[in-house]
Order: C-alpha cells, then structure tokens, then sequence
C-alpha cells in the first residue's frame, strides 16, 4: 500500500501516477542531469504511460517507493497469457534491495530487467507483491523468490536477514500459487488454496495464535473445529499494513491482525490473532465474491455489484461521505444511488478505487 499507482490497460501498457519521489512511477530515462532528475521526481497528479521499455505487461505491484512489472507475450483476443517467457522488470528505491538488482542503495531511474538466479529459463511468473521495503515472487511451478530487507522473517528465508539484494529461494516443501506483502510480512496461497505466513506477528498479522515473535520460514494457518486442527482453504485473500482478510472455500469472510481502525470489521477496534468472522448481514455474508485490503482499510464487493467498507475512514477512503472510521462493514450507497454496479475493487494507502457499469448493462 503505497502512495504512487500503477494500471496495465486489457493490451499490456502501463500507466502510473502519484508520489515519484524515487523515480518509483518508471518515467525516468536512464540518463539524468541534476535538474532533469528534480523534474522527474515530480508527483504526478494523472495516469501517465511508463517508460517505452515496458511493454505487454501482464501483472504489476507497487511497492512503499518501487514498483516490480512482469512484461510477456500476451493473447490480446482472450486476454490469456501464453506459455513464452515472462521478463521481471523493477524500478524506483533500492535502499533495502527490494529491487533485486544487486546494487543496493542506487534508485533505478526507468524500467530494469533483473536476473532470477537457479531458476530454469524461460520461466512464467504466476504472482508478484511488494511490500515496505521486500518483493516476493513465485513463478507458475510453485517455486517462490524473495528479495529486500528480512529483519522480522518477512522473506521467509529461515532466518534474520538484514538485507537480500538478489532474487533468493524460499526453501519449503510447499508450492505456492499466490504471494502477498504485508507491512514487514508475508502470505503465501498453495495450490490447494492452504494459506501460510511469516515475517512480523507484532498485531497477530500472521494469524498463527502463538506469541507475537515473528516467524522465520512460512507457516500453515489453521483453525480448531470441534478440537480438530484444519488449515484454512481460501477462494480469494487479500493483505493490508498489518491485516488479511480472505473469502473461504465454503464462502465464509474471515479476517485477522491489527485492528485498531476497525479494518477487521469485527465489530471491535481489537485485533484478533487468529482467522475471525468478519460481521455483515448474514445474506450478503455468504454472497461477497471479492475482498480488498489497503493499509488500514477493507472493502468487500458482493456478487451484486454492492460495495461495503470498514476501518480507517480519516482521508475519505470508506466512501460513506465522511471520515471517521467503521467497525463493521457498512454499504457504500453511492452506488445503489447511481444504479451503478461495482464489478472490482482495489484498496491502498488511503484509497478506494471500483469499476463499475451502469446495471442496465449488466
């Protein structure tokens, strides 16, 4: 959840706009004199397209002060990926070596390809986070990568890293399909949709029940049923600051880590340790179909086309027409007013972004 903005259009160009204070919106050029670079550290205040390197991208992540593209070929009719090489592209800060290129502390200007050491080429990436200051990667076999800063675990390399500045393997024996950057943590989905996390527990964000120590490698989150220990299976999940948030197997919301702004939407200003029902009117409960975390806040879209919203509310972000926070999901009416329906949503720092259409035209 970071203060800068990137979108990939349905044939693979990037636009992106907010703060570029480290270059971290890909418009630069490689080569800088003192007052270009000042001009292009501007904040840009509308979409702007990224640097001509950057073409046919198929996933991007925005991280604290980076960003991270995956360009490949692309089927533009059935908006599928192909079997081709995928290509990792990063810019912006590199101060913790989030950027993976091996020169720590050096802002990257413009868009810059970076080399996944022991990974058999080509390869496809399958998902791409960023968090504070780490970047996780997993590519379409399973296989997941970490790079950044790993005080609190967050890359899930077994051990207290202070920084890893090339693409480095997370050795488990488990394959992952999805990963997610908190704050200083990380969530990774298998391909049997069991969930695990390490890094940072400082708000009970890993969702382990233990202590509040961190956890060096990832590990399983279960619930106990009638004294049975199961691992959650989610459909969709989805990680803030210092929360989650996920929809289950069996259409349950759950959510789990800091709650100090109401994000969890527990009704409590409480964190909760472990997977927790979110609460919202029991029909609508079991017909949410997408939830977004930003840094303090969650929204949950229904299969209507209905958008609810709990958490921190102070810059607008809960779409209620006001600025205190909730503690229980309540319907943005903006909407239901405009006969609109809502079919994504996105969460950030302190923005709620949705797409809808008219419903006429659904």
């Amino acid at each position: 959840m970071s203060y800068n903005r990137s979108a990939r259009t349905a044939d693979g160009k990037l636009f992106a706009w907010g703060s570029n204070d480290h270059h971290q919106l890909g418009i630069g050029t490689m080569m800088q004199s003192s007052g270009s670079d000042r001009v292009q550290r501007t904040n840009i205040l509308a979409p702007c397209a990224a640097n001509w390197v950057v073409r046919n991208v198929v996933a991007v992540a925005c991280g604290w002060q980076n960003t991270i593209a995956i360009t490949g070929p692309v089927n533009l009719t059935e908006g599928t990926q192909s079997s081709h090489e995928h290509k990792v592209f990063c810019w912006g800060s590199n101060k913790f070596g989030q950027l993976g290129t091996a020169s720590e502390g050096i802002d990257v200007h413009c868009p810059t390809a970076i080399n996944i050491y022991l990974l058999a080429q080509p390869y496809r990436v399958q998902s791409v986070s960023c968090g504070w200051k780490h970047s996780l990667l997993v590519t379409a076999t399973g296989e997941a990568f970490a790079w950044g800063t790993g005080r609190h675990g967050e890359l899930g390399l077994g051990t207290s890293i202070l920084h890893s500045v090339n693409p480095t393997r997370i050795l488990t024996r488990q394959m992952f399909q999805q990963v997610h950057c908190g704050w200083q943590h990380s969530v990774f989905v298998s391909f049997d949709g069991k969930v695990s996390s390490c890094g940072s527990n400082k708000h009970g964000q890993l969702g382990t029940n233990d202590s509040l120590a961190p956890l060096y490698s990832p590990r399983l989150i279960t619930t106990t049923e009638s004294d049975e220990v199961k691992s959650i299976v989610v459909k969709q999940i989805s990680v803030g600051w210092h929360h989650c948030v996920c929809i289950t197997l069996g259409n349950e919301v759950l959510s789990w880590g800091k709650g100090s702004h109401g994000q969890l939407g527990i009704g409590l200003d409480d964190g909760a340790y472990t997977p927790t029902s979110i609460l919202i009117d029991p029909i609508k409960h079991r017909a949410i179909s997408q939830v977004a975390c930003g840094s303090e806040h969650t929204l949950l879209l229904t299969h209507d086309g209905s958008v609810y919203s709990c958490g921190w509310g102070e810059h607008g972000n809960l779409g209620h027409g006001t600025t205190t926070n909730e503690d229980i999901p309540s319907e943005i009416l903006y909407f239901q007013d405009q006969q609109l329906a809502v079919e994504s949503v996105r969460a950030g720092g302190a923005v709620s972004i949705a797409i809808a259409r008219p419903r006429c035209q659904i």
